[in-house]
């Protein structure tokens, strides 16, 4: 039983922190929620299935990036298609990153939540979208050549 209990114990820290660091407003985090995260015990990432660590979440300068102002396009493939999009840049902040060209076969509507999040975030580490995980790959490596283009430019 005490197994069972130091196991909920230790899913809900880490759920807990996640939903810390994951806010976009921290003063709108619930206080319950940030004393579990502030109490958490600290876990060490294990290696994965092959060996490798985790990967490590974006620095503060690489979402904050200053890209060169301007429209960039680039095309990301996947095994369903391709997917073009083409990102706007202004005052070196993405004001604008679309699908402006859906070759894959399905729907892009089913990945139309990423541009707003792109936009929100400045990166292309963003929730990918369950069950077009292709589709998904495809635009954010678009996007991802993109903004590669802006930086260069900058």
């Amino acid at each position: 039983m005490g197994l069972i209990a130091l196991s909920s114990a230790a899913i809900a820290s880490v759920y807990a922190v996640g939903y810390v660091n994951s806010s976009a407003d921290e003063s709108a985090v619930p206080s319950a929620v940030v004393a579990a995260a502030a109490t958490a015990p600290q876990v060490r990432a294990n290696p994965d299935v092959a060996g490798r660590q985790p990967a490590a979440a974006p620095s503060a300068s690489a979402v904050g990036a200053s890209y060169r102002d301007g429209t960039y396009v680039a095309t990301g493939t996947s095994r369903h298609g391709n997917i073009e999009a083409t990102v706007v840049v202004t005052n070196g902040q993405v004001v604008s990153a679309q699908i402006s060209n859906c070759q894959t076969r399905y729907p892009c509507s089913k990945i139309s939540s990423l541009p707003p999040q792109v936009v929100a975030r400045q990166s292309v580490t963003v929730n990918r979208v369950s069950g077009s995980t292709d589709s998904s790959n495809a635009y954010l490596a678009a996007v991802g050549s993109a903004l590669a283009k802006a930086k260069a430019a900058a």
